[in-house]
């Protein structure tokens, strides 16, 4: 099981309904992107929510993205507050389809997309 495995490099919260696993990781992605990778183990969802790029550029670099798009199972989602330019240009360059929607609460736009 994926959350095992994750137990000993992750703080790590999951959620078992029906045939839904729920594995919410919370770590720095480039802590975890190259274990994924030896784990044969695609992602279905991704949920980037690294503060706003100006305060942490590194999350949002189109070389992890493309790390991303690697560990992202066919059809795999993604969603994210941000709606920086920048930031959807780096996604549909590491391959993504992007799409930007309205956000929620403060938030005027967000970019969803998928693989």
């Amino acid at each position: 099981m994926l959350a095992k495995r994750l137990q000993t490099y992750l703080i790590d919260t999951t959620c078992q309904l029906d045939n839904v696993s729920l594995v919410i990781c919370y770590d720095d992605i480039s802590n975890y992107s190259n274990f994924l990778a030896k784990q044969n183990v695609l992602i279905d969802t991704w949920f980037f929510d690294g503060f706003s790029p100006a305060k942490n550029p590194d999350m949002w670099s189109e070389c992890l993205f493309k790390h991303c798009f690697e560990l992202t199972a066919p059809n795999g989602r993604f969603a994210t507050f941000t709606a920086a330019s920048f930031v959807r240009r780096h996604l549909i360059n590491a391959g993504f389809t992007v799409q930007k929607r309205k956000g929620f609460g403060s938030k005027r736009e967000m970019l969803v997309g998928y693989k």
